[in-house]
């Protein structure tokens, strides 16, 4: 595992090499860390959403702003993969989920969270999408969407702050013109299988919907319930034989971890992680080599770290600590 104040020390922001121990003959992952972008240079804080396009990497700055859109604004930073600044956008209110939807051609910044939710697009090259913000046709004054994913023309969102058992925690948009009109995928009373254990019919831990993403697998979806240390699998999404199975990712004792804030696969065996620190104000680069294809991958507030996680027991293999509360995070493969 690799020390966070690795990178942050003066002189020392070059990137330090590490090969995970272990044991046997088999090859182990590397890793080499250092500073891609900080807040402070765009006169920013707060990084929380991350996105890729394929080209550019992007990061929103939700500064101190409301949750619930109240006051304060967002900003939206485009940056080349050097880290230099392309492109800045002041979007109004809090900004958490960033994702991009290369059907469309659109980056989407999913706003406000706390209540009061509106979409703004970005398209690169040519700024904000007239129109925006999108508003939804049902409007929430205590509930959000923390974040969005795209599986081909399908949209889901993961929809926080649930309170009774029949409130919905993911959702799909129905249609995609003003104002968004969405269906129920998810609600919190639901049941699924505990891929631990393989105990079936067993309820799930859905108090603070969070990172929702496509996996390796057709057809399925992903949701991380934050504060509970959970992940919700969702398959055949929509379908009469959707299903769900759960996992409690935990930490060193056995117990749920906390912040359980993002999560990805990475679809290279080589290529860069790059992590938003929000105590640190900055984004961190994780480059990396020897790794195996689709690997589950999780930032973890309250193990401070990027870490690695058992698709099969939850359990955690950290890979940079003292990250003082990690978000969002992307991987760009070689």
């Amino acid at each position: 595992m690799i020390p966070h104040s690795a990178v942050t020390r003066p002189l020392l922001f070059a990137a330090l090499a590490l090969g995970l121990a272990g044991t046997g003959s088999a090859a182990q992952p590397s890793y080499s860390i250092s500073v891609f972008a900080t807040g402070a240079a765009v006169s920013a804080s707060t990084p929380t959403g991350m996105t890729y396009d394929g080209t550019y990497i992007w990061t929103s700055y939700a500064n101190t702003a409301a949750v619930n859109g109240s006051s304060g604004s967002s900003t939206i930073v485009e940056y080349d993969t050097s880290g230099n600044v392309l492109n800045t956008y002041v979007v109004a209110g809090y900004v958490e989920g960033l994702r991009w939807d290369s059907s469309s051609g659109v980056v989407w910044a999913m706003q406000n969270p706390g209540g009061s939710p509106t979409v703004t697009t970005i398209k690169p090259g040519s700024g904000i999408v007239a129109g925006a913000p999108i508003p939804f046709a049902v409007e929430a004054a205590t509930r959000g969407y923390a974040n969005v994913d795209f599986s081909g023309s399908d949209i889901y969102l993961s929809y926080a702050n649930p309170v009774n058992p029949t409130d919905p925690t993911i959702q799909q948009i129905l249609s995609a013109k003003s104002p968004l009109k969405v269906g129920t995928i998810l609600e919190m009373n639901a049941t699924g299988t505990n891929i631990a254990t393989g105990a079936t019919n067993q309820p799930t831990l859905q108090n603070d919907p969070h990172a929702l993403r496509n996996t390796p697998t057709k057809n399925q979806i992903v949701m991380s319930s934050a504060s509970d240390g959970q992940l919700i699998f969702v398959s055949n999404v929509g379908s009469e034989t959707q299903s769900v199975s759960f996992l409690n990712v935990v930490n060193a004792i056995g117990a749920n971890v906390y912040g359980l804030n993002d999560l990805l696969y990475n679809n290279a065996t080589s290529g860069t992680f790059f992590v938003a620190d929000v105590g640190g104000n900055e984004i961190i680069a994780i480059t990396a080599s020897g790794l195996t294809k689709n690997t589950l991958y999780a930032t973890i507030a309250s193990l401070t770290a990027f870490a690695q996680v058992d698709p099969t027991d939850g359990t955690v293999l950290p890979i940079i600590a003292n990250l003082v509360k990690p978000t969002g995070m992307i991987f760009v493969g070689n």
